[in-house]
């Protein structure tokens, strides 16, 4: 037949096959192309397994349609890089993929999605990190409060950067220490911890 190296509406052609006897229809990759990118599903007048059995003098057609897999991915960025954060990367309030537990560069890496239902990319604290410590913003192929609707076939990218919340500290030095005043310490006119002593 002609079927080496088709696209959409390629075809071997009628192929003389043996009656009687079941055959199984199949495909494997062309140039370029990876299976793991479709679904696949075998029709027509074959079975969905791609057998089929011909009598005498019969034609049949089989089909093998793909649909290329709608595809999210969200990644994970830090500022500044080296922070040690650890996070849950999430679509639709489940961690995905590769994305437990990732710090700077982690990712979910390619995930199958629904096509056409808004989809919500999000985030959980990992292992030693407290989301109340960063400013989480969401981009990419994403909306800002992290939906998505993404298109059959289409891969679309969001991304999760967390930028660390600098953080102030005022420590209580009495001399001598053995000094008794207590003392309510402040940042910006604001108290933040009362009747302290030395250290």
């Amino acid at each position: 037949g002609t079927g080496a190296n088709v696209g959409n509406g390629g075809t071997t052609g009628a192929v003389e096959v043996t009656s009687g006897v079941e055959h199984t229809v199949s495909e494997t990759a062309g140039t370029d192309t990876n299976l793991a990118n479709y679904v696949t599903v075998i029709g027509g007048d074959c079975a969905s397994n791609g057998k089929i059995t011909l009598a005498v003098g019969t034609s049949k057609t089989c089909t093998i349609t793909n649909t290329r897999k709608t595809l999210l991915t969200v990644n994970k960025v830090l500022v500044p890089g080296t922070d040690p954060g650890l996070f849950n990367l999430q679509i639709d309030g489940s961690t995905a993929g590769t994305g437990a537990n990732v710090g700077n560069g982690g990712t979910t890496g390619a995930v199958e999605v629904t096509a056409g239902v808004e989809h919500t990319v999000s985030e959980t604290a990992g292992t030693g990190t407290s989301l109340a410590n960063y400013v989480s913003v969401i981009g990419g192929d994403c909306a800002s409060n992290g939906t998505i609707t993404l298109a059959v076939g289409t891969s679309k990218t969001c991304t999760i950067t967390n930028s660390r919340l600098p953080t102030l500290t005022v420590n209580k030095v009495l001399v001598p220490g053995t000094e008794p005043g207590l003392f309510n310490l402040k940042i910006d006119g604001s108290t933040k911890v009362t009747d302290v002593s030395n250290g």
